[in-house]
């Protein structure tokens, strides 16, 4: 029987370790991979056959809120907010 290779977030592991019941929740596709780091994590990712400014033009569409250092959740803007409350 032939396993189904799973993407792990290599952000999401940094923030909260990886569990082995965390693993059927894992994306299976790249494009699922793609998805999570760009609603989770305020990542843009450029798709194949997308130009650099497609991809910004469609990730700022979709997630208005990461223009604001406030609400981005990247992980430069949650680091700053996180300095800025020492």
């Amino acid at each position: 029987m032939a396993t189904t290779a799973r993407k792990a977030c290599k952000f999401c592991i940094m923030e909260h370790g990886l569990k082995g019941s965390d693993l059927a929740s894992l994306p299976e596709t790249d494009d699922e991979l793609y998805e999570h780091l760009e609603r989770v994590h305020h990542i843009p990712v450029q798709r194949e056959d997308e130009t650099e400014q497609q991809a910004m033009e469609r990730f700022w569409t979709a997630y208005p809120e990461a223009h604001n250092p406030a609400t981005c959740k990247c992980q430069v803007c949650t680091l700053n907010r996180l300095t800025q409350s020492l």
